[in-house]
């Protein structure tokens, strides 16, 4: 099962809350109070603003790392202001406390409401969770518990318990949402289909049409409409200047060329014949064909960052404009800078993406075809697991409880974590836990020395991924199998 990322868990807090008579704050709210703080020590009135006035406000927080500015598991600090208390919620029991810096940082923080005086911090009786992904739904759930006044008990949960958990909580965010802004069904797909192919048959017989424009075949037409519908974009624009390629005899408007709009030269070259190859052209660019001397000084690139980039709290642009918007527009503005037209630019980047997109998809489906060397031994060496006699008791991999879309989602998690190997990371769902020590080592008597299996193995049960130093090497070379037991 995938992590919920902040944007869910923001969500479902503010809705439950909104539900009842409390508010909520957001996982970036202590950021950028811990970014004020470590500056200049104290928090803005600017960024305290915006806080609610409320007898209980729910923060939902990022932590497991060494700064709060990123982190691999959800908290959630309840401050109510009633019994002036902070009541925290760790599914994994492990930060029960706050700690002298932070609690500082709060007092400033609610400086106008008392700062906290003779507050006291507690750890109601909560669930536990015993994998390393549901998080978010233990503090989605720890929300709903203490605003419907729930008691629970100190219970662990299983993985169809959480399952269960998370799919009422998926229902319950998306209960409001217009059926109208979900993706269309494939009958609605076909139908869409259908009409379009009748009004580009009516389109094609206008010879004025955008339709008739190249770049229209690669949806990047200024002048295009959305499929299946009638209405065009720009459409206040009556007048279209065209510009016919004296090579291939095609049309395209000015504006999806890339021309000015006093051009007048005899011959244009839309790019038909060139097979221009993107790697060594960007392999041969310099700094200075980006950006120029004098516009390499920090507080002209801090501007232009502070306009474009979103920062949580400050704004409504959205961030995926610089992926999706800004950086593709200046690599086709540096391409024709390179003699190519617009729409000749427009066509490499368009290539480029979907050649990087049939690598991807052919060596995924390749590793789906041959399945997960990874899932395969582990299946291999729990089925051996399950035929032997063990003094003590063995833990089996989570991953193999999984159905196939979760595997594959919990590989991806693997292959790409970037931070140390502890009890919070994805390499849990694989570990192979012993409680004895001679069940371990006959475990690797069999499984990794004689038949070779890719496996993870732990020696002794709470006591996973303590041999730091060893995790540091294992990452650093190439291995048959990962050993995490502690020295």
């Amino acid at each position: 099962m995938p992590w919920l990322t902040d944007d869910a868990v923001n969500y479902r807090v503010a809705q439950l809350v909104q539900e009842s008579m409390c508010t909520s704050l957001g996982t970036f709210d202590f950021v950028l109070w811990h970014r004020e703080w470590t500056k200049s020590g104290t928090v803005k009135d600017q960024l305290l603003k915006h806080i609610p006035l409320s007898g209980k406000i729910f923060l939902p927080r990022i932590v497991g790392h060494s700064s709060p500015e990123t982190g691999n598991h959800f908290i959630l600090w309840v401050f109510d202001f009633t019994l002036k208390e902070i009541r925290i919620y760790d599914s994994l029991s492990a930060h029960k406390t706050i700690s002298d810096d932070d609690m500082a940082l709060l007092r400033n923080v609610f400086r106008s409401s008392g700062g906290l005086q003779d507050w006291t911090v507690t750890c109601p009786p909560q669930w536990k969770q015993q994998d390393s992904v549901n998080c978010g739904i233990f503090l989605c759930s720890a929300v709903e518990n203490e605003v419907q006044k729930h008691s629970v008990t100190a219970e662990p949960l299983t993985l169809n318990q959480c399952r269960t958990l998370r799919v009422h909580h998926a229902s319950q965010m998306i209960r409001n949402i217009d059926p109208k802004d979900f993706p269309c069904t494939l009958q609605e797909t076909t139908t869409m289909k259908d009409k379009e192919k009748k009004i580009q048959e009516t389109d094609l017989k206008n010879k004025d049409s955008s339709i008739h424009c190249l770049a229209w075949e690669i949806r990047a037409c200024l002048f295009q409409r959305a499929t299946g519908k009638m209405l065009l974009f720009h459409e206040h624009i009556r007048k279209y200047q065209w510009v016919q390629c004296t090579t291939c005899k095609n049309w395209l408007h000015f504006q999806c060329a890339g021309l000015p709009e006093d051009w007048n030269e005899k011959d244009f070259f839309c790019g038909c014949s060139l097979n221009p190859d993107i790697d060594n052209i960007l392999q041969s660019v310099k700094a200075e064909d980006i950006l120029t001397d004098s516009e390499i000084k920090t507080e002209v690139l801090i501007t232009r960052l502070e306009n474009i980039l979103y920062v949580p709290g400050s704004g409504d642009v959205d961030q995926h404009m610089v992926t999706e918007v800004i950086l593709p527009e200046v690599v086709i503005k540096w391409l024709q800078n390179n003699n190519l037209c617009r729409y000749q630019a427009e066509m490499m980047l368009i290539n480029t993406v979907k050649k990087n997109e049939g690598l991807s998809e052919a060596q995924e489906e390749e590793d789906t075809e041959k399945g997960s060397p990874f899932i395969v031994d582990s299946q291999a060496a729990a089925d051996w697991c399950r035929e032997q006699q063990f003094s003590g008791r063995i833990t089996l991999p989570v991953v193999l409880d999984m159905d196939e879309l979760e595997q594959a989602e919990a590989l991806e998690a693997l292959k790409t974590w970037d931070e140390e190997y502890n009890e919070y990371s994805p390499a849990e769902h694989f570990t192979f836990v012993f409680e004895k020590k001679e069940d371990y080592e006959k475990f690797c008597l069999y499984i990794v020395d004689k038949i070779q299996s890719i496996c993870i193995i732990s020696f002794g049960f709470h006591s996973m991924f303590k041999g730091s130093d060893e995790v540091s090497i294992l990452k650093r070379i190439p291995i048959k199998y990962w050993n995490l037991t502690s020295r």
